[in-house]
């Protein structure tokens, strides 16, 4: 799971989904899967006043939640991409830590919720 993640570029989400992929094809929960969900916060970073919510994704009663969550995960980092390339910005004030690789002393950028489309 630390290797997916330390070799996965891009935005925190796609890290984390990497890893939790990687954790599934390790042998996953001896449980079974049926439900899978991201919550990304950051002090001040959400796209809403007053929020520090970044990125929040469920996937409930899914015979195959992580690749659903994967689904939701790239329209929302598609959406950053689309914002960046506008030129939109919203999130933490200049200085702040970026969620993006290889961005640490950058601008951070926030990713709105696929369900927050507007």
């Amino acid at each position: 799971m630390v290797e997916a993640f330390e070799a996965t570029e891009g935005h925190l989400s796609l890290r984390l989904q990497a890893a939790l992929e990687a954790g599934q094809a390790a042998g996953g929960d001896r449980r079974g899967m049926q439900s899978a969900a991201m919550l990304i916060v950051q002090e001040d970073g959400g796209v809403w006043l007053n929020n520090d919510v970044v990125l929040r994704l469920q996937v409930d009663d899914h015979e195959e939640p992580i690749a659903e969550l994967r689904r939701l995960v790239e329209i929302a980092a598609a959406r950053l991409q689309r914002r960046r390339r506008s030129g939109g910005s919203t999130g933490p004030p200049p200085g702040a830590v970026s969620l993006e690789r290889g961005q640490e002393n950058g601008p951070p950028e926030s990713v709105r919720p696929p369900h927050a489309a507007g």
